[in-house]
């Protein structure tokens, strides 16, 4: 069935030309083969129709952001009721540096700025709507009735407390003029070369990619390039006479590849040029534009939310049935009750902090209140052996009764009784188990790590995740007679040289736990393990909360110190930390040749930046913001092949005064 908005766009073409009447193209028809979904799906779409990691669309649910034939989609809606606004196009952003045009680089940049704004209205509205899908509490349950997708979305535009749907339209919005905006504007592609510079054959940018000034979650826009134009777009008969035409400009229409974004057979003059390397230019720059706005999506939930919750939300937007594949986790606390803890942490803080951990679990009760799915929780105690205090059921009827200080340490025999549990927990489900997590307390490391590395390996192949909180480690065995036994001169020198050996666990302990997607991290005192808990919530206890673990970043939390791994100038990281009023904090970065960016987390203004050199060099900073805004720290590589590095924030001395 035709839809009375198809019509409209092809009586449009008939009346003023295909290429005037469309921007990348929504239907399959009238010169259009619906590349706006083609680019949405080639860029968003979950490999072969797998399961989602947060970062791609499950199938039903791409269908309602990308379209389908006869449904437009939320990336399409602008073509059915914002067709004749310039701004969700990104069109009459023109220019021209020649004598006489008619339009100065000032009046470009402010529609261009016209159009961002409009846009970043649409992508404020998606991330505000998001918080209708999940409960507002300490153990965040999904709203069965607001993510409901049967019998498709009602694109409105505007929000009407639909949740998901809500969330779709506005980003779906978003997305129509990024994409947009790489077909209308010479920012990917290349003028004809065997011609000179004019109105018709405007300069091309010849960019790679998304334009870093596109940011739609950012209030700055950043430097606008002197020669970026997009089209004029009139309906009126000669209304861009003297002007860089849409028709000239445009790159909207063409075939494209709805998988690996490959394209051919451009028909527009623009798009055609150099053998359809511009319209493919334009479709690589769409794509790339489109899976660099559902990043920043995630990071503006998570920031807005908090991980827990953003990431459940996150879930919520990109599975087809989250209430069941984002909920019920499973989770095995692992605690240390060997004899040194009698003197590291005698006042059992480790148990406080898995009574965290449990606490933070969704109960049978709570998921019965709110429509969601219950979570499950185990505690074990390991020393010497391992012992199984209270098995997988409701997190509350958790035990941790039997927990102490006694017999030697043997972390690989925690984790193999918690490995067993789960996987007898999940008995008929199908690895990988997503929902699954192993979280362990411990003071210390036992001499055989390999075993430890096998047992975090066994449970990673079953899709479980491993972290683990180092509470002061010390090398293998404990150093503490060590020390006490050398000359009274000699002890400072070697307490200082235990304190900083104390914080690096094994290398291969730390790739393991990485790779399982589980955090590693050093705890500065018994105290600062609740302060672990935060951060592990926080970048996910298991893969359904955060299927990238600490991989892209997460939060920081005073006291503890994260190990995280980057590849050598082709990736980032980004930390947060929101300070309290006035709070001095240390910023600590380690790692060679590693590059910390500190910078206001809603403008982007830049705070601080550092660098480290060799090999156990160090960098550190104080900072402190009696606005208590939040912190996001970047962390990248200037080179070198070790990937490691260790991040961290602790309480600085106050400011002498």
């Amino acid at each position: 069935m035709v839809s009375l908005a198809t019509s409209a766009l092809a009586l449009l073409a008939l009346v003023f030309g295909a290429a005037e009447a469309s921007a990348f193209g929504t239907i399959n028809g009238a010169g259009q083969h619906a590349e706006h979904e083609m680019i949405t799906r080639a860029a968003l779409a979950c490999a072969g129709g797998g399961p989602s990691d947060g970062t791609c669309f499950e199938p039903k649910s791409l269908d309602e952001l990308a379209g389908k034939p006869g449904n437009f989609g939320g990336v399409g809606a602008p073509d059915r009721d914002e067709i004749t606004n310039s701004d969700a196009h990104c069109d009459d952003a023109d220019y021209l540096d020649k004598p006489g045009y008619p339009r100065t680089r000032a009046q470009a940049t402010e529609a261009l700025e016209s159009c961002l704004s409009h846009l970043r209205a649409k992508f404020t509205e998606a991330w505000i709507s998001a918080k209708e899908m999940v409960s507002d509490s300490a153990s965040p349950v999904i709203f069965s009735d607001k993510v409901k997708i049967a019998g498709g979305c009602p694109f409105t535009g505007s929000p009407a407390g639909r949740g998901k749907c809500d969330v779709i339209d506005q980003f779906g919005r978003a997305l129509h003029g990024a994409q947009d905006f790489h077909s209308h504007s010479n920012w990917n592609d290349k003028s004809n070369s065997s011609k000179p510079i004019s109105i018709t054959n405007p300069p091309g940018l010849d960019n790679p990619g998304a334009a870093p000034f596109f940011n739609l979650r950012s209030l700055a826009t950043g430097p606008i390039p002197h020669d970026l134009a997009t089209g004029c777009f009139s309906f009126v008969p000669f209304g861009c006479k003297g002007r860089i035409t849409h028709g000239t400009l445009n790159k909207d229409t063409g075939i494209i590849d709805p998988v690996t974004g490959a394209t051919s057979g451009p028909t527009t003059p623009r798009g055609e040029l150099h053998g359809g390397a511009n319209f493919a230019a334009a479709v690589a720059g769409a794509i790339a534009e489109t899976r660099r706005q559902w990043e920043d999506l995630r990071q503006q939930i998570v920031t807005a939310y908090g991980p827990q919750r953003g990431a459940l939300m996150i879930c919520a937007i990109t599975r087809d049935d989250p209430v069941k594949d984002c909920q019920g986790r499973r989770l095995a606390i692992v605690i240390d009750s060997s004899g040194s803890n009698e003197e590291t942490d005698p006042s059992g803080l480790r148990v406080a902090a898995g009574l965290a951990f449990n606490a933070s679990l969704v109960t049978e009760a709570d998921a019965q209140s709110k429509g969601g799915q219950p979570d499950k929780s185990a505690v074990v105690s390991f020393e010497s052996g391992a012992t199984l205090l209270s098995p997988l059921a409701d997190p509350s009827m958790a035990n941790f009764t039997g927990i102490g200080a006694y017999g030697g340490t043997c972390i690989a025999c925690g984790i193999n009784t918690a490995h067993s549990v789960l996987l007898a927990g999940s008995a008929g489900e199908e690895p990988p188990l997503n929902r699954d997590g192993i979280v362990v307390l411990t003071d210390g490391q036992d001499e055989d790590v390999s075993a430890i590395i096998a047992e975090i390996e066994a449970a990673a192949a079953e899709g479980i995740r491993t972290s683990i909180g180092f509470l002061s480690p010390p090398p293998s065995p404990v150093p503490a007679a060590r020390v006490s036994a050398r000359p009274a001169g000699e002890r400072a020198a070697l307490a200082s040289l235990f304190e900083e050996e104390r914080l690096e666990p094994d290398p291969a302990l730390v790739s393991a736990i990485q790779a399982s997607g589980g955090i590693a991290a050093t705890i500065s005192s018994a105290q600062a393990q609740r302060s672990f808990v935060d951060v592990v919530l926080a970048n996910g206890l298991t893969a359904v909360d955060d299927p990238n673990g600490t991989d892209d970043g997460g939060i920081l939390a005073i006291g503890i110190q994260v190990r995280g791994r980057i590849e050598p100038r082709s990736d980032s990281d980004t930390w947060s930390y929101t300070p309290h009023p006035k709070e001095r904090v240390r910023v600590t970065l380690a790692g060679p040749r590693k590059v910390l960016t500190v910078r206001l987390a809603k403008s982007g203004e830049v705070l601080k930046k550092i660098k480290t050199k060799g090999v156990g060099k160090t960098a550190n900073f104080v900072i402190s913001d009696k606005h208590q805004r939040k912190l996001e720290m970047v962390v990248t590589s200037s080179g070198g092949k070790v990937p490691g590095y260790r991040i961290g924030v602790a309480k600085a001395a106050p400011a002498r005064t």
